[in-house]
């Protein structure tokens, strides 16, 4: 997907995303683009293995990886990612070739649709799968003094991993630059977290002290 006017970049290669609301609705609207062209050439049979999109979450995607400001800074994201990875990394033809599975693709057409890597981005398909990894980064980070964050991003149904609260636990035993993002879209695959959440997700992190 090819935006109309070029992508302009910082000095650390990040997409420049004014926030005026005519940009970041524009920005918005070429993911939205790009997760439906990904939908088409799943229909046509251009895609190995499975696509996850993230239509509908466009906006709540990039306003959290625009919001972070240190060139240190990482992003671990789920099977949802693409939204993320985009605004991370402004590569739209690398993310299509990727999941193409072609040489040109950010990974060289070996990571697919769920396991990109990028710099300080990646992603997993597997929920909660990458909770331990940014709680380890966060605290080497810490260690060794450096700057920048973890933002792991998971899902409302990824609350149901216990990993979620051993991490939560940990990052706040040991207070790490980490930041939880929760992705509430009210649904687990088919099943509404109504029925398998109880109690109010922000009161997770509250109750150990985030």
């Amino acid at each position: 997907m090819e935006s109309r006017e070029p992508i302009t970049f910082d000095a650390h290669g990040k997409p420049l995303i004014p926030l005026e609301p005519a940009s970041i609705y524009a920005f918005g609207g070429l993911l939205r683009g790009t997760e439906e062209a990904l939908l088409d050439l799943f229909s046509q049979g251009l895609l190995s293995g499975t696509t996850h999109t993230a239509i509908g979450q466009e906006l709540c995607q990039m306003s959290v990886v625009r919001a972070l400001s240190d060139p240190n800074d990482a992003v671990l994201s789920n099977h949802r990612n693409h939204g993320h990875f985009l605004t991370y990394s402004g590569q739209f033809r690398g993310l299509i070739e990727e999941i193409m599975g072609r040489q040109g693709g950010v990974c060289h057409g070996v990571g697919g649709s769920q396991h990109l890597a990028y710099r300080n981005f990646h992603s997993n398909g597997v929920q909660a799968g990458l909770t331990g990894v940014a709680v380890g980064q966060a605290f080497a980070r810490k260690l060794q003094g450096q700057t920048g964050i973890v933002a792991i991003v998971i899902g409302d149904g990824t609350l149901g991993q216990g990993l979620v609260y051993e991490g939560l636990n940990l990052a706040s035993i040991w207070q790490l630059p980490i930041l939880f993002v929760v992705e509430n879209n009210g649904i687990a695959q088919t099943t509404p977290t109504s029925s398998t959440i109880g109690g109010a997700i922000e009161a997770r992190g509250a109750a150990f002290g985030l």
